[in-house]
């Protein structure tokens, strides 16, 4: 049977590794629940890891998780950086040269309501995400795939330690 002090640490790491689960969820109502969650899950373990003992087990874990949560979207920045090279060799742009053309034609002749000018590419922008949605879409698992190996890795070793109540190294790996 966990001790309290391990049943807090096991429902933090609950907290996180859900909010990774609910982030792949494609419904709007989870891409509100799931970063609202990691972010409640951060401040529980920055909450917990200052009440605790700074030797204690809690302590230990909620500083591997913090420094999860912080190097975790540093890996971001690469695949990031591939996936925008990716979509812009890939994507098709001439969906949206109709509207480029007339919102700069409004611009050219001295067009001063900047809604209505950026309002004219709304017909070419559904056109443009059906010609290019497989490219949108494997750019954005370009980007992600990294940091949620990265979560999952982390989580899974994290929680795998919490639950035979071992300590954790809160290294980077």
């Amino acid at each position: 049977m966990p001790t309290a002090e391990e049943k807090i640490i096991l429902r933090v790491y609950a907290a996180l590794a859900a909010s990774l689960v609910l982030m792949l969820v494609p419904l709007m109502v989870f891409g509100i629940i799931a970063p609202l969650l990691f972010i409640g899950a951060t401040i529980a373990a920055f909450i917990v890891r200052r009440r605790s003992d700074p030797h204690s087990l809690a302590a230990g874990h909620m500083t591997f998780l913090i420094r999860t949560v912080s190097i975790g979207p540093l890996l971001g920045v690469p695949t990031t950086a591939l996936a925008s090279a990716y979509l812009l060799s890939k994507a098709d742009s001439t969906p949206l040269q109709p509207c480029a053309d007339a919102m700069a034609s409004q611009l050219l002749n001295g067009a001063t309501d900047m809604q209505a000018v950026s309002r004219l590419m709304q017909p070419c922008v559904g056109i443009y995400l059906t010609t290019n949605m497989h490219v949108l879409v494997l750019s954005i698992m370009i980007a992600g795939s990294l940091p949620m190996i990265y979560f999952a890795f982390r989580i899974a070793k994290g929680l795998n330690r919490a639950r035979q109540g071992h300590r954790i190294e809160a290294g980077w790996l």
